[in-house]
């Protein structure tokens, strides 16, 4: 459910739904229930889960609370500009340190061979 209008979330039009069939085990328990979602599209909203559990066609319980916080999700805002990860900069120091590896490399070369000259 969307919590700002309390009516059920849509995503491209149609109601967002899960369904899990299981059987107990147990007189109590849970069950993982996963939503796969294209949450950039709800962004900024704030979704509350409810429950609804049946049996043969028939609801024989049901958990509806706008306010439950712990089947709320909020989906956060998307930030306007993304800020910039400095891989642009970086690249400037990559070129940099690769020539002067080759500087370094070079002269280590050459000063081996003047070494071995006088030899």
């Amino acid at each position: 459910m969307d919590k700002a209008t309390g009516k059920p979330m849509k995503l491209d039009g149609k109601v967002i739904t899960v369904t899990k069939e299981f059987t107990p085990k147990e007189a109590s328990g849970t069950v993982e229930v996963t939503f796969n979602i294209d949450s950039v599209k709800l962004a900024g909203k704030t979704a509350v889960v409810f429950e609804e559990m049946a049996l043969d066609g028939k609801t024989v319980a049901e958990h509806k609370d706008i306010n439950d916080k712990g089947q709320t999700v909020v989906i956060p805002e998307l930030p306007k500009e993304y800020p910039d990860t400095g891989d642009k900069g970086m690249l400037a120091v990559w070129i940099l340190l690769a020539g002067a590896s080759l500087v370094i490399a070079g002269r280590v070369v050459s000063a081996k061979k003047r070494n071995k000259e006088k030899e």
